[in-house]
């Protein structure tokens, strides 16, 4: 959890989070047919607190509210992947 690449922090095994100047894009891994996989940019923000909320509404919708405890196992990891970010991303992560 909370990995640096080249580019970035990743997040679980399919969100990636970095910045530039002007934002902070999420990306989501995607895989090619021949099983290699890239970053693609799914979001803008302004904040990585943006982001990362975007990536939780994300994920609970994901679940098709299938039932209470399905939703709240979701919440659950989320906030396990969240808090086990370096305390450093903010910084980082912060739009100049």
């Amino acid at each position: 959890m909370g990995q640096h690449d080249d580019n970035g922090i990743i997040i679980g095994d399919k969100y990636k989070i970095d910045a530039d100047s002007l934002n902070v894009t999420l990306f989501v891994k995607m895989v090619r047919e021949d099983k290699t996989h890239y970053w693609y940019p799914k979001a803008y923000f302004c904040t990585a607190k943006n982001a990362l909320d975007y990536m939780v509404d994300k994920e609970i919708n994901g679940t098709g509210f299938a039932d209470l405890q399905t939703i709240c196992q979701k919440i659950e990891e989320l906030y396990k992947l969240i808090q086990g970010l370096p305390d450093s991303i903010l910084p980082k992560l912060k739009v100049e």
